[in-house]
C-alpha cells in the first residue's frame, strides 16, 4: 500500500525527465526468491531518503540494485533522466559507505580521505585543502595522521563518512552505516551525518532497520517489507500516518486500536477519532492518581502492571470498553497494581492509520 506521494516523482503529462534517481517497477531474484519486489520510488536531488524495514526485507538488495551491484530482473533505474543499464557500478558516479567502514588499514586518515581526491587528479596543497575541510565537516581536525587501527567506531565511520564526500559522488548510497555502534553512540553519529549531508547538499538513500535513525538524518522515508514498497512519502508524513497496523507498531507504535475501541479512547479529546483505527505510542496516556484532579467524566483505569523505566513508570492499565493499554507515570507518583488512576491522551502520540484507517 502506498502512502504519500514520492517526492520527485515526475508529473503527469511532462516530458522533462526527474532530476535525480527514479527507480521504475525494479524486481531483483535470487533463483526462485524474489527479495526486491515491483519497487517504485524517486528522490529529489540534495534530499536523503532512508529505506526503513527489518532485516530480509529488501532493503539492502535495492540499495545494491541502486549501486548496480545487482541484476535486475525487471524494472529500470534511472539517474538524471539516464537509463543506468548496462552502466558499471564505478561509472554511475555513486559512492557506498558500509558498516564497518571498511577504511584502507596501510594509510593514514588523510591517506584514506585523500584518496578519491587523487583518483580524480586533486593533489598538492588542493587535496590537502579539501582534507582538512573534509576533517573539519566530520569533526575529526587534528586527525589527519592517525591510522584507522587507533581509531574507535564512531571514529572510524567519521573517516568513511568524510572519504565517501570525498568522492563528491551525484549519490551516496549508505548501508547501515551506523549500525555496529552502541545506542548513544548511534543517536550522537545520526546527527552528524545528518549535517554532513545537508551541509555539502549530498543527495543519498540511507537503508537502516532503526526508525529513530531514519528519523534524525532523512528527508524522505521509504518502508519496505517482504521486497516490497509498503509506503513512501516524507519522514513527518509516514511516521504520522503510517500505511497500516504492522508498519506503525515497525515505527514504534505498539498498541492498535480498531475504529471503536479508538474513538472511546478518544471521545474527551476536542476532535474525537471516528470511524478509523488508530495506533498509540507507549507515551499516548499519562497516568496519575484519581484523587489529584476531578477526571470523574475523563478517561479511567485500573492499574494491573507497574515496571520501573528511566522516564518513570510503564503500567498496564485495564480501561473499560477498550481492553488493556500502557501507560506511564511520573516518578513521583506512588501507582500500585489495583489502583485506579485517571488517564491523560496525548494526542500527538496518537496517529490514525493509513488513508482510511484500516487495520
Amino acid at each position: 500500500m502506498a502512502g504519500a506521494a514520492s517526492q520527485g516523482a515526475q508529473l503527469p503529462g511532462s516530458s522533462e525527465p526527474p532530476a535525480g534517481l527514479d527507480v521504475r517497477s525494479v524486481t531483483v531474484r535470487f533463483g526462485p526468491t524474489t527479495a526486491v519486489d515491483d519497487v517504485s520510488l524517486a528522490l529529489q536531488p540534495g534530499r536523503v531518503l532512508a529505506v526503513l524495514g527489518p532485516s530480509g526485507c529488501g532493503k539492502s538488495t535495492l540499495l545494491r540494485a541502486v549501486a548496480g551491484l545487482e541484476e535486475l530482473a525487471g524494472g529500470s533505474i534511472h539517474f538524471a533522466g539516464q537509463d543506468l543499464a548496462g552502466v558499471p557500478t564505478h561509472r554511475r558516479g555513486f559512492a557506498m559507505m558500509f558498516q564497518d567502514g571498511q577504511l584502507f588499514q596501510h594509510l593514514d586518515v588523510a591517506g584514506n580521505i585523500g584518496y578519491p581526491l587523487s583518483l580524480k587528479g586533486i593533489r598538492g596543497s588542493a587535496r590537502d585543502e579539501e582534507v582538512s575541510r573534509l576533517l573539519s565537516l566530520v569533526d575529526l581536525q587534528g586527525y589527519a595522521v592517525r591510522r584507522p587501527a587507533t581509531l574507535s567506531g564512531g571514529e572510524q565511520q567519521r573517516v568513511a563518512l568524510a572519504r565517501a564526500l570525498a568522492a563528491r559522488p551525484r549519490l551516496l548510497l549508505l548501508d547501515e552505516p551506523l549500525s555496529a555502534l552502541d545506542r548513544s553512540l548511534r543517536e550522537r553519529l545520526a546527527a552528524d551525518v545528518r549535517h554532513a549531508l545537508t551541509t555539502t547538499h549530498t543527495t543519498a538513500i540511507l537503508v537502516t532497520h532503526d526508525h529513530d535513525e531514519a528519523f534524525a538524518i532523512a528527508d524522505d522515508l521509504a518502508v519496505m517489507r517482504a521486497g516490497r514498497l509498503i509506503q513512501h512519502g516524507t519522514v513527518p508524513e509516514v511516521f504520522r500516518r503510517p500505511a497500516d497496523a504492522q508498519t506503525a507498531q515497525f515505527l514504534g507504535y505498539p498498541t492498535v486500536l480498531d475504529p471503536e475501541a479508538a474513538e472511546r479512547l478518544t471521545a474527551y479529546l476536542s476532535e474525537p477519532v471516528r470511524g478509523q483505527a488508530v495506533a498509540l505510542r507507549r507515551e499516548a496516556l499519562r497516568a496519575a492518581p484519581i484523587a489529584e484532579r476531578d477526571y470523574r467524566q475523563g478517561l479511567v483505569g485500573t492499574v494491573e502492571r507497574v515496571s520501573a523505566a528511566r522516564d518513570g513508570w510503564h503500567l498496564e492499565v485495564l480501561v473499560p470498553g477498550i481492553g488493556r493499554l500502557p501507560a506511564i507515570a511520573t516518578v513521583d507518583v506512588a501507582t500500585r497494581v489495583g489502583d485506579p488512576v485517571a488517564l491523560q491522551v496525548e494526542r500527538s502520540d496518537v496517529v490514525v492509520l493509513g488513508e482510511g484507517g484500516g487495520a
